[in-house]
């Protein structure tokens, strides 16, 4: 079951209860893997701050405008931790 809440998104998987994950981490998450989770927002806005100028949405395809993406957000995905 999947549930939404102001600050975070809540997901609960079976037997292991509910897990949380803020926006910037799933922000961070979607940058570093490719795959939107949470708002596209802001992983567009994070996206522009890890590579510290504008990035229009038709960059995203772009296969080494990726390859900085995934570089840039290495650190901040390897950061992450599980509570």
């Amino acid at each position: 079951m999947l549930l939404y809440a102001s600050s975070s998104t809540t997901y609960e998987y079976p037997g292991l209860g509910p897990t949380h994950m803020s926006k910037r981490e799933a922000a961070i998450v979607a940058a570093y893997t490719g795959y939107l989770i949470g708002s596209f927002d802001e992983m567009h806005t994070y996206i522009e701050e890890i590579l510290k100028r504008p990035v229009f949405t038709s960059e995203l395809g772009d296969p080494v405008i990726k390859q900085q993406i995934h570089e840039a957000s290495r650190a901040d995905f390897v950061a992450l931790t599980v509570i």
